[in-house]
């Protein structure tokens, strides 16, 4: 009779010298602490800081933001591991007299030794903020003495992160009054292509009404979090509107304004002056210069003042175009600042899922004609960047036994070949004219752009009509449901 051989359980023990360890990371912006043990079963960290258990801290490491207030903490690692009951080998090892758990507990480190004056987030400057107003208050109480002279705030630099990042892109071509502009759509592109690039969560839409915009900014309201938007000092919540589609004001322009801290205005024109875009350039004029500047690790104000400055230069718009710049920024906030949610995960996932659901194209779509033995393939491709455009694609092919030729080379018959699919849309959709694109092997298949899905009252449906090519006549007809599409997953117009 084979006896079953077990490894011998191992109390957890420090692997190396150090129990705790501290090192600056990620542009001398962050402070990682790092334990490591060993042992057998696998060892379980829990982290401390100031005795109070961090939530959600249970790896060797812990980063914590650089900045004066985190001097004054402390932290300390616990290590455990314990052979857990309700397995086929639990018995063995908890037998009556037998250890199988353990625990230790690190040395207690304080960031002091890490952080220098000279960085300082918000709460440290709420700090010497308070200490000015007691000072104040002692000088109003106090006529006979002379109160000291309060130092000024330090202005240094100080390393700003954001907890999320995320931005709502708007662009419209048509207007009521105008003909149609081409740029804004390019603009658009070249906004979230830029931002993307920063980590920033995107929304890209295309030629919205005004009950449109007015519901999607109230769902874009929601990548950013109730509460983690109002209260987290930490997280970027600069909201621009690049108005670089409009080439005139109808009227002049009205809003029930509502302060806001942290937020910034960057006009690219001024009221009752026009915003112009050039015949030949990609971008509109306010896009073609902000481009080169996004990625500046310079302060949200300056990036904008910069993109001003160069219009001023332009000697063919300097004069009809005038960019205006409205602020209530207070730090030197950046499109380019680290992104570190530490402390903000949950948010962050819940910011996360919420914009993959906007961003999901479905599966393709096989849908069978047994009396003509074909089927007919919709599949579905991204309009760049864009949440409410999508690029549908339909081809014929051969029905087939899936269960008996799935992996065979087949080339298509005569008669898949000599049929096309086309694809017709509820009204409310807006679908471009049909282009084909032709391939030996994979015959004919038909690409139309989609617009305007927000509009669609949930799953796309669509309407397959197959026509020969031979004398162009429908041989049939079938409607399909062929799932969500990115936005549509939203009801905008209830």
């Amino acid at each position: 009779m084979t006896r079953r051989q077990h490894r011998r359980d191992e109390p957890v023990r420090w692997a190396k010298t150090d129990e705790i360890a501290a090192s600056i990371v990620e542009d001398n912006s962050v402070v990682r602490l790092q334990c490591k043990a060993v042992g057998f079963p696998c060892p379980v960290y829990h982290w401390y800081k100031d005795d109070e258990l961090m939530e959600n801290a249970t790896g060797c490491t812990v980063d914590v933001v650089r900045c004066k207030c985190s001097s004054e903490l402390t932290f300390r690692c616990v290590v455990t591991n314990e052979v857990e009951d309700g397995h086929v080998y639990s018995e063995f090892y908890r037998k009556p007299g037998k250890e199988y758990s353990s625990r230790i507990t690190s040395q207690t480190i304080s960031l002091a030794p890490f952080v220098g004056e000279e960085y300082r987030c918000e709460n440290c400057r709420n700090g010497n903020l308070e200490s000015l107003r007691e000072i104040m208050a002692s000088m109003n109480n106090s006529s006979d003495e002379k109160a000291p002279v309060p130092p000024a705030p330090e202005r240094d630099d100080e390393q700003l992160v954001a907890a999320d990042k995320v931005a709502l892109i708007i662009s419209n071509c048509m207007y009521q009054h105008l003909p149609k502009l081409v740029t804004p759509h390019c603009d658009a592109e070249t906004l979230a292509t830029a931002l993307q690039d920063l980590k920033y969560k995107t929304v890209t839409l295309a030629d919205l009404t005004l009950a449109e915009m007015k519901f999607v900014i109230k769902e874009y309201k929601k990548l950013l979090g109730n509460g983690v938007y109002g209260t987290d000092e930490h997280i970027l919540a600069n909201i621009f509107e690049f108005i670089s589609a409009f080439v005139e004001y109808a009227e002049p322009f009205k809003i029930k304004h509502r302060p806001n801290r942290n937020t910034v205005y960057g006009y690219s024109t001024s009221g009752g002056v026009g915003a112009y875009e050039i015949k030949g350039e990609m971008n509109g004029v306010f896009m073609k210069y902000l481009k080169t500047h996004l990625h500046q690790p310079v302060s949200v104000i300056q990036m904008i003042n910069d993109t001003l400055r160069d219009i001023e230069g332009d000697e063919k718009v300097c004069d009809v175009q005038v960019p205006e710049l409205r602020s209530t920024l207070t730090r030197p906030r950046s499109l380019t600042d680290p992104l570190v949610w530490d402390g903000h995960t949950v948010s962050f996932d819940h910011h996360t899922i919420h914009w993959r659901l906007m961003h999901e194209l479905p599966n393709p779509v096989h849908v069978r004609f047994d009396e003509l033995a074909l089927t007919v393939t919709i599949w579905f491709d991204f309009c760049g960047h864009f949440t409410n455009k999508v690029y549908v694609f339909s081809s014929v092919g051969d029905l087939v036994d899936d269960t008996t030729e799935e992996f065979e080379d087949r080339r298509l018959s005569e008669k898949a070949l000599s049929h096309i699919a086309y694809l017709s849309f509820p009204p409310e959709l807006d679908a471009s004219k049909e282009r084909l694109v032709s391939d030996d092997d994979e015959g004919v298949s038909l690409c139309l752009l989609l617009s305007h899905l927000q509009r669609s009252k949930g799953e796309l449906r669509c309407t397959i009509l197959l026509r020969s090519t031979v004398d162009q006549e429908v041989v049939a007809t079938r409607e399909v449901g062929i799932g969500h599409v990115l936005i549509t997953r939203i009801e905008m117009l209830k």
